[in-house]
């Protein structure tokens, strides 16, 4: 894990590695009730409600706060979460959210900022792979907000501030057990403010701009669409 982290850090090969040991390290007894969940804090880590904020300081090696998720959210074939976060630019510490997935008992997905890049970034690994995909979308300053989504054929999207930012063929994540919102790189007592997060069990995205008429965009919760006009723009914009 360390050699990875290390490549990470020199070369951008790898970042989700780095992550690879975060269910095995103790919980800290600390934690905070925000967004009606009840998130624990990774041992050495400071985590705390601010304002109606979730705030996380990179205080220890593995800066994160963490939850298992609920067995209906787990169970579920089509899992979504949004969360929102307040990014500081290039350079400064990293905030973004890394899942753990089955069936695999070694296995993660990472969608948002990530040391060493400038870019924002989806990184998804298993026992047999370890992928980072670049999405050109350059890190700014400001509040952010992503979703990841499992299509019912497996096909995981990233979704950057209201548009898919990469579609994943399916990789072998099933469900969705634990969910970390992280702040990692920058210097000891930085923080990542996260201003809110989400979760949603019926993530379906249409394929073919006829799935948009006829009402048929009214069908779609999540994500959703003011009208069929923007529910066929979605498809052109996806290649579809």
């Amino acid at each position: 894990m360390l050699g990875s982290w290390r490549r990470l850090c020199l070369t951008g090969v790898s970042v989700l590695s780095a992550f690879v040991m975060l269910s095995s390290v103790a919980l800290a007894a600390s934690s905070v009730t925000w967004e009606g969940i009840n998130w624990g804090a990774l041992s050495g880590t400071d985590i705390n409600e601010i304002a109606g904020n979730l705030v996380v300081t990179n205080s220890g090696d593995w800066p994160a706060a963490h939850y298992n998720t609920s067995d209906s959210f787990r169970n579920t074939s089509t899992p979504s979460l949004t969360f929102t976060v307040i990014d500081a630019g290039p350079g400064t510490v990293t905030g973004g959210a890394y899942v753990e997935y089955e069936p695999y008992p070694w296995a993660g997905l990472f969608c948002t900022a990530a040391p060493g890049y400038d870019n924002y970034v989806i990184n998804w690994w298993n026992e047999d792979d370890d992928v980072v995909i670049d999405t050109g979308i350059r890190r700014s300053a400001g509040a952010h907000t992503f979703e990841i989504g499992r299509r019912a054929d497996g096909t995981v999207d990233c979704w950057i501030d209201g548009r898919i930012a990469a579609s994943v063929p399916a990789f072998g994540m099933q469900s969705i057990t634990d969910v970390y919102l992280i702040a990692w790189g920058g210097e000891p007592g930085d923080t990542v403010t996260y201003t809110a997060y989400a979760e949603g069990e019926s993530y379906r995205v249409p394929t073919t701009k006829d799935e948009c008429k006829k009402g048929g965009w009214q069908t779609f919760s999540d994500p959703s669409f003011a009208n069929q006009g923007a529910c066929v723009s979605f498809v052109a914009k996806s290649g579809r």
